[in-house]
């Protein structure tokens, strides 16, 4: 009950945070369930007619925070240990991020590490001309950064957010664990009459590869999650209807060789940049991670598209944006920590482009 309560307090911040200036464009309405609260949101605002939408663009951003991130010490970038102080981002970091949202033309963009519900609506008023609207429900990090969404108020759509923030599993010990270390949104896209769903857009951020007891770098946990999500699609796809659904966000290990993610490729998952991209390591790279045994370079942020998209050839792109400087040129990617500090996030966002008239359609 007290978990409950604490939720309702935290959902109506959430809710008015996403209602200022659009308040009476946007209907809410929302239900508890086993896994998680639904967050159901009708578009009433002036939208596009769905006919003029020929193709939507989603993204994936691991912003590191809108405002702050954790920074190394002077002293522990010397002798490299792990000494974190709070940084504030740079005002031409944050309009770097901007910027990267913009010229990708993203209409939907799935977001890991919010710092809180207040950064992400003043990032929208400030830098994106409240061109969007949030939807965020809180989820499990003990830190508090979370998993959330801007869309788009011109799309004539209405939306479900689906938290998975409870779901739970059998741990060897013998005791229920909570499976998602933050959650996974799961992001409905419905007409505005019928209610028919159009996609579904699943946001991971999954177990990072600090090591527990047991369970060296959390790969046994993010095996979980990564078999829990593809329930959790099945689930949707059944209910649905063979509909397009895209599992997106931060995986937390490099998605081309880690076996943990064998079953999204089991389950004929594809990888976007799989269609788009050659096996080139260097080209896929997402993520850079410095420390005294050098640079790694990971692609661990991805959009996997399940059966449905790729089979009716949705996909139009995939892209990765590669962060400029403040003259437009594009930056090579960081090769130490110093390098990698000028830039918004240790991340790099992607996105994909979408064939809305097929979409629609199926």
């Amino acid at each position: 009950m007290i978990k409950i309560l604490i939720f309702l307090f935290c959902f109506t911040i959430s809710t008015f945070a996403c209602q200022e200036n659009f308040e009476s464009k946007l209907d809410y309405d929302y239900e508890m369930y086993r896994d998680g609260p639904v967050l159901k949101v009708k578009n009433k605002g002036v939208v596009k007619k769905i006919e003029e939408v020929k193709k939507i663009v989603l993204g994936s951003y691991n912003i590191f925070n809108f405002n702050e991130y954790l920074g190394l010490t002077e002293e522990g970038r010397l002798e490299g240990e792990y000494n974190f102080i709070n940084m504030k981002k740079e005002e031409s970091q944050r309009v770097e991020m901007a910027n990267a949202i913009i010229s990708t033309e993203m209409d939907i963009i799935c977001f890991q590490e919010i710092e809180s519900l207040s950064a992400i609506k003043k990032f929208n008023e400030q830098y994106l001309n409240s061109s969007y609207f949030p939807l965020v429900i809180l989820g499990n990090d003990s830190r508090g950064i979370q998993i959330g969404f801007l869309i788009k108020k011109d799309l004539p759509f209405n939306y479900e957010l689906h938290s998975h923030r409870d779901t739970k599993h059998f741990h060897p010990t013998r005791k229920m664990k909570t499976t998602f270390s933050r959650d996974l949104p799961t992001l409905l896209v419905k007409d505005q009459n019928s209610n028919k769903v159009y996609m579904a857009i699943l946001g991971t951020h999954f177990k990072s590869k600090r090591s527990q007891k047991s369970d060296p770098l959390s790969q046994k946990l993010r095996a979980k999650q990564a078999q829990t999500t593809v329930a959790i699609e099945k689930k949707f796809f059944r209910q649905y209807k063979n509909i397009p659904i895209f599992v997106m966000g931060d995986f937390n290990n490099d998605v081309m060789s880690s076996r943990e993610f064998d079953v999204f490729r089991h389950e004929g998952f594809i990888d976007s940049f799989d269609i788009f991209f050659d096996v080139n390591v260097h080209d896929r790279v997402t993520h850079t991670f410095h420390s005294r045994k050098g640079t790694s370079f990971q692609q661990l942020d991805a959009i996997y598209l399940n059966r449905t998209a790729v089979s009716k050839d949705i996909l139009l792109d995939s892209g990765i944006y590669r962060y400029k400087d403040i003259n437009g040129t594009v930056k090579p990617i960081p090769s130490n920590f110093d390098e990698r500090n000028l830039n918004p996030s240790d991340h790099f966002p992607i996105y994909v482009t979408i064939d809305m008239n097929k979409v629609l359609n199926l």
